[in-house]
């Protein structure tokens, strides 16, 4: 004997259940699906959407300018912080003379981000060995315990 199997959909599914089963037929209940699309979307834009914030802190990390002071006065160091607001200092180490040093300097509070406080540094410039300038660092001040 052959037997004959036919789907029913959802608007007749209730009323199959009830029916009984006639002589050679048997039905069978088919499920809709989901749709894989929208994980296969998510699938491929995934490691898009995780490299353009790191993309973006590239981007700004190119954006500081380097500055290289040897030669140049205190007062026209803190003049190029004030005009340049955040700057890459170079220069070189008062104990070794053959290290170059350098950090990102600022011109005050505004240029640091949250989290962080401008506190006080120096570097050596022709006329001194310390030229005040500020500098951002990690402060847990402000957290919440």
């Amino acid at each position: 004997m052959v037997r004959i199997f036919s789907t029913i959909d959802d608007t007749d599914r209730m009323s199959s259940l009830a029916r009984p089963k006639a002589e050679g037929f048997s039905y069978r209940l088919v499920k809709s699906t989901p749709s894989v699309g929208r994980k296969r979307w998510w699938g491929a834009m995934k490691p898009i959407a995780m490299a353009i914030p790191l993309l973006l802190l590239v981007v700004q990390a190119q954006a500081q300018e380097r500055r290289d002071i040897a030669g140049l006065s205190c007062a026209e160091v803190q003049a190029l912080l004030k005009q340049d607001g955040t700057t890459v200092i170079r220069y070189r180490s008062i104990f070794n003379l053959s290290l170059t040093r350098y950090d990102l300097y600022v011109s005050g509070q505004k240029q640091c981000g949250p989290g962080e406080v401008a506190t006080g540094a120096g570097v050596p410039t022709t006329d001194t060995d310390y030229c005040p300038v500020h500098k951002c660092i990690a402060s847990n001040l402000f957290v919440a315990r």
